[in-house]
């Protein structure tokens, strides 16, 4: 277990990382169980923010899909990554990135990326240690969701999280 303070590190570097090699407005989007203190946190911690937002909201995980929170338990937020449609239902696609990841590339690069999806992919996943037998995990990926292709995403979202997480990675 890593100490509180690390993975608050680790998130200021991955902000200032994606910030540092665009040129372009950026979104940055937020879900959490304590949306003062984020606040708080990130316009004290992270000066210029020209060309930069942040929605941050409450978690608005669904009774439904609240059991996602034991079955894709890790770092406290793991569910996040399958139900974050339902605090920002208003996205049509999104690209989630851990806390701790590191672009070292304009950012918007990785959207294209939706461009070579076919019309039956809903989910694209980046390996953390591709080149490792035992190195794929859902927990550290560069994730890309497309909500558009999702018929029922209450349903396909918990088929996907329950049942096909290792086909998927």
């Amino acid at each position: 277990d890593y100490p509180p303070h690390f993975f608050i590190s680790t998130f200021l570097v991955s902000i200032k990382s994606i910030l540092a090699f665009t040129k372009r407005h950026v979104n940055f989007r937020i879900a959490t169980d304590n949306k003062t203190a984020v606040e708080n946190f990130i316009y004290s911690s992270i000066p210029n923010l020209k060309n930069t937002f942040f929605d941050i909201r409450e978690d608005k995980t669904t009774s439904e899909m609240a059991s996602l929170r034991e079955t894709l338990k890790f770092k406290g937020c793991g569910h996040l990554k399958v139900v974050f449609h339902q605090t920002f239902p208003d996205l049509k696609r999104i690209l989630l990135l851990d806390a701790d990841t590191i672009i070292l590339k304009p950012v918007e690069n990785l959207f294209d990326l939706f461009d070579t999806f076919s019309n039956e992919t809903v989910i694209g996943m980046a390996q953390e240690h591709p080149q490792k037998e035992n190195g794929n995990g859902f927990e550290k990926i560069i994730l890309f969701l497309d909500f558009r292709k999702l018929k029922n995403p209450l349903k396909d979202i918990i088929l996907i999280a329950r049942t096909r997480i290792t086909n998927l990675v």
